[in-house]
């Protein structure tokens, strides 16, 4: 599986505990993934979507299973509007 899509509520930009958990979980210790973040138009997202990817990164390396620099390629799902965002997060690149 190469990649994840996340819900989030679109008026907050915030991704729950619980889903940084399931990015955390299809990581597992995959060694190099690297890093590419866009709206789907490849331009760059929101900073506080980059700010999701990263706590997502954080919690991996706090719960240890990744011991290695995690990164991800992540964007705005198309489709996603002021009611309802989803985020596809990939592994490497696409």
């Amino acid at each position: 599986k190469d990649k994840v899509i996340i819900r989030y509520d679109p008026n907050k930009w915030q991704i729950s505990e619980n889903e940084l958990k399931q990015i955390v979980d299809w990581i597992g210790s995959e060694d190099h993934v690297s890093i590419v973040a866009t709206n789907g138009n490849n331009l760059p997202v929101s900073d506080e979507i980059k700010i999701a990817y990263e706590r997502a990164v954080l919690l991996a390396k706090s719960l240890e299973i990744n011991k290695h620099e995690l990164k991800l390629s992540i964007e705005v799902a198309p489709g996603s509007n002021s009611s309802n965002g989803q985020i596809i997060i990939y592994k490497g690149t696409k």
